[in-house]
């Protein structure tokens, strides 16, 4: 039996930024949009949003201890987990579904749930869940997917419970002790985050300095401040991880020429322990997913596209 087919005006690839798109302005056309996930992209359900929602209330733990110095003082605080996290999630996730429901309604938009792969230019195949395939064919096509978790090659990462940004959010409650692998803006949000809520949590980062990509008087001032609330080892490399008995140990080495003067832990050869082990390494362009050369677009050798 022959896959279905259709053909649209506008094809958008992802339902994040993507569904930005259809205005009024495209009310004469006819919309496709693809979408593997959630509606509403990384950015609504597991992404910026929440992630600012989750650290307001690790701003207030942080401003009630500082208070001291100022002479005002406050008792420790009691974290309510569930309530903090369900308070998230109870506002985004009808915004994603509810966002999913309005699209559904309009006549001129029909949403693809399913795993996109192009098949030639303008022309894409959604495998859905079930199985079920469907060709589309456009006559504009707009990639908006996205990008995932880059995930390092470490032996014995590979099987293990780890979690990435996209699921510790969520998580049932917080870590007693967080293995945090990564020096980049998530790792130090995300610590921030949970140590605030009472983690007891470890950086593992290969460079000197945290935020390597800001300027280095804000990377060695935020290195400096940082390691006043998190355990943070820099210089660090993790040359295999073990899980076993609920529990993460990472093996680390320090990394050749990193010599960090800016308050951080020193690297050396050791063993980090802990419950559970967020990867922040990075994140990837989708496009290579979606096997976008078919359709004659170019990605460079971190995937994205050439333009």
């Amino acid at each position: 039996m022959p896959n279905e087919s259709t053909h649209v005006d506008l094809l958008i690839v992802g339902t994040g930024s993507g569904n930005s798109i259809p205005a009024g302005v495209f009310d004469g056309w006819s919309i496709g949009m693809v979408e593997r996930g959630v509606f509403g992209g990384t950015c609504l359900n597991r992404g910026c949003i929440p992630s600012k929602m989750l650290v307001l209330p690790a701003h207030r733990v942080r401003e009630a201890a500082d208070a001291a110095a100022l002479g005002v003082h406050f008792e420790p605080p009691r974290i309510d987990w569930p309530a903090i996290r369900d308070r998230t999630f109870g506002r985004i996730d009808p915004i994603s579904s509810g966002g999913e429901v309005y699209r559904r309604s309009q006549s001129n938009v029909r949403l693809f749930v399913g795993d996109g792969r192009f098949t030639g230019e303008r022309a894409l195949r959604v495998t859905a869940a079930d199985g079920s395939v469907i060709d589309i064919t456009a006559d504009h096509v707009v990639l908006a997917a996205g990008a995932s978790p880059v995930i390092p090659d470490i032996p014995g990462l590979a099987g293990t419970p780890f979690h990435t940004s996209d699921t510790i959010m969520r998580v049932e409650e917080v870590p007693r002790r967080l293995l945090i692998l990564g020096g980049g803006f998530i790792a130090a949000e995300l610590g921030h985050v949970f140590s605030a809520y009472g983690s007891q949590v470890t950086v593992l980062h290969r460079g000197a300095l945290m935020l390597r990509h800001e300027d280095p008087e804000v990377s060695e001032r935020f290195t400096a401040e940082f390691g006043r609330y998190v355990d943070l080892r820099v210089g660090v490399r993790v040359d295999s991880v073990e899980h076993r008995a609920g529990e993460f140990r990472l093996h680390l080495s320090p990394v050749d020429g990193c010599s960090p003067d800016d308050g951080a832990r020193p690297s050396e050869p050791t063993v980090v322990v802990g419950d559970t082990l967020l990867v922040t390494t990075g994140r990837r362009p989708n496009g290579a997913e979606l096997g976008v050369e078919a359709a004659g677009v170019a990605l460079d050798d971190r995937g994205y596209v050439v333009t």
